[in-house]
């Protein structure tokens, strides 16, 4: 037939079942158990007012619609249909199921439990109001986006999906577990924790605020931007560039494994602590963060930027090249270890520390520090220039060449073993101290200020 309607009021039972029509309607009130199966249709539409239970079972059809009011429990199954919108308000449990549908459209207001799964769809959109869990399950589907407002934990579990969005407001708990997926988007807002897990996926976003974590593997690219957040980390592995912007956070973290760039901007932080593992470029740069780490592995460029910061440290091994500058930091610590070239420049810093093992070059520029200390082993170029410092210290062991060049020192000490060549420049010292040890030549310049263990 063309037209098919069916209006029951008060009723306990109501069943509707059409096989190839053009239009199904049912329009059920005040019932126990509504049931609509349609077959072959053009439009289908359920619209059930204060039911306990409501199925709508539509196959082959063009558009089917559901919706239900002030309803206990919503079922919309659809197969090879072009559009299907389910739109539940005041709702126990919406579930929409749809397979090789082209739109999908789960609109959930005031309800506990809502659940979307799509596999093979089109278009795949859930948007929950002031619900209690929200799953949406989509499999081989092109876009999905979720949409929680008002939400205590909301799921999104796309496989095979090309761009996949959750925007989660006021929201407990937000879950994304992309895989095989294109683009993926979590953006959550006055939202307690968010969860990202994306795995083969070739753009991460994710921006969150007071919890974040996010774990992405074999991905392209992928950006971490948390806001006025509590704890934020981030786990990156075989990915080719990782940023991570932070702003007013406590604690984050960003852990990268083989990949190409990865960069960690944060400002007004506690704890920064970046990690990276045979990864090409690496940068921190850390602005009003109380401690801040960087420790890389195999790494080709390896920078640290500190400013007005409490604690500094960069661990560098088996790295081309090392930088670590930091301005107004009370502690600054640079550990290189295999290290082609290793640069440490520290302004009105309290304490500064490099200690470089079986490096190729290594300078320390310091300006206005009150106690640096500089030992390097097994280096072939030691340079160390203190301007407007209270005590500096140069123990390097075994280096082809040993340069110190302090100017405006109130304590200078250079103790040399083993050293090819070790030359001491003075300028406007207080008190200044040479000691080489099996050292082959000292610098005339040296030799002026204090003697010689051996014959210059």
């Amino acid at each position: 037939m063309t037209t098919a309607t069916l209006i029951v009021v008060i009723t306990t039972t109501a069943t509707l079942i059409s096989l190839t029509t053009n239009t199904v309607t049912l329009i059920p009130v005040s019932k126990t158990i509504v049931t609509l199966n349609a077959v072959g249709l053009t439009n289908s539409t359920l619209i059930a007012f204060s039911t306990s239970t409501v199925t709508f079972c539509a196959v082959i059809m063009t558009t089917a619609t559901l919706i239900v009011l002030s309803t206990s429990t919503a079922n919309l199954i659809s197969v090879s249909k072009t559009t299907v919108t389910l739109i539940a308000v005041s709702t126990t449990t919406p579930t929409l199921i749809a397979v090789t549908t082209t739109r999908v459209t789960l609109i959930a207001v005031s309800m506990t439990t809502a659940t979307l799964i799509v596999v093979i769809t089109t278009t795949a959109t859930l948007i929950p109001v002031s619900t209690t869990t929200v799953t949406l399950i989509p499999v081989s589907t092109a876009k999905v986006t979720l949409i929680p407002v008002s939400t205590t934990t909301a799921t999104l579990i796309p496989v095979g999906t090309t761009t996949v969005t959750l925007i989660a407001v006021r929201t407990t708990t937000a879950t994304l577990i992309p895989v095989s997926t294109t683009t993926v988007t979590l953006i959550s807002l006055s939202t307690t924790t968010s969860n990202l897990i994306a795995v083969n996926i070739t753009t991460v976003t994710l921006i969150a605020h007071t919890t974040v974590i996010l774990s992405a593997a074999s991905t392209t690219t992928i950006t971490l931007i948390p806001v006025s957040t509590t704890t934020a980390t981030l786990i990156a592995v075989s990915t080719t560039t990782v940023t991570l912007f932070a702003v007013s956070l406590t604690t984050f973290t960003l852990i990268a494994v083989y990949m190409t760039i990865v960069t960690l901007i944060s400002e007004s932080t506690t704890t920064a602590t970046l990690i990276a593992v045979s990864t090409t470029t690496v940068s921190l740069i850390a602005v009003g963060i109380n401690t801040k780490t960087l420790i890389t592995v195999s790494t080709t460029t390896a920078t640290l930027i500190s400013v007005s910061s409490t604690i500094a440290t960069l661990i560098a091994v088996s790295t081309t090249s090392a930088t670590l500058t930091s301005v107004s930091t009370t502690t600054v610590t640079l550990n290189p270890v295999s290290t082609t070239i290793v640069t440490l420049i520290t302004v009105r810093t309290t304490t500064v520390t490099l200690i470089a093992v079986s490096t190729t070059t290594v300078t320390l520029i310091r300006v206005n520090t009150t106690n640096a200390n500089h030992i390097p082993v097994s280096t072939t170029i030691a340079t160390l220039i203190p301007v407007s410092t209270t005590s500096d210290t140069l123990i390097p062991v075994i280096p082809t060449t040993v340069i110190l060049i302090p100017v405006s020192t109130t304590i200078v000490t250079l103790i040399s073993v083993s050293a090819t060549t070790a030359r001491l420049i003075v300028v406007s010292k207080t008190n200044v101290t040479m000691i080489p040890v099996s050292t082959n030549c000292c610098h005339p310049d040296c030799c002026s200020h204090h003697p010689c263990h051996h014959d210059c």
